[in-house]
């Protein structure tokens, strides 16, 4: 697995409001390209994938409204069973970098209560 997670270009200025996703962009092995505009889709795409592939990762991009990229692979399945549905992986990635921001690391520190990221 590997991801990066790229700054906004800008910062919105109401702090209250929740940074809704833009685009999920989904790849495969097998040059499939699927562009999807949540999260809830993106995992019926990869449940369709995961039957008809073998576990080979998949790559992904998340772009959120507020510009912030969230980009990646990652095999969401292993022995025809589901890792982990790709909204909770970006929610890792992202307290990941939130973490690494505390730890001293030089990265954007994501507010992680902004993300509307389904549970």
């Amino acid at each position: 697995m590997h991801a990066s997670i790229l700054p906004p270009d800008s910062a919105i200025d109401d702090a209250d409001e929740q940074i809704e996703v833009m685009r999920i962009r989904l790849w495969n092995p097998s040059s499939a390209t699927a562009l999807l505009s949540e999260f809830y889709s993106a995992d019926r795409v990869l449940a369709r994938w995961g039957s008809l592939h073998d576990a080979s990762p998949v790559g992904f991009e998340v772009t959120f409204h507020d510009g912030y990229v969230v980009r990646g692979s990652h095999a969401f399945f292993r022995k025809g069973k589901r890792r982990c549905l790709l909204a909770t992986h970006v929610r890792r990635l992202l307290q990941r970098a939130a973490s690494q921001a505390d730890a001293g690391f030089p990265v954007a520190r994501p507010d992680l209560a902004r993300y509307a990221l389904p549970i």
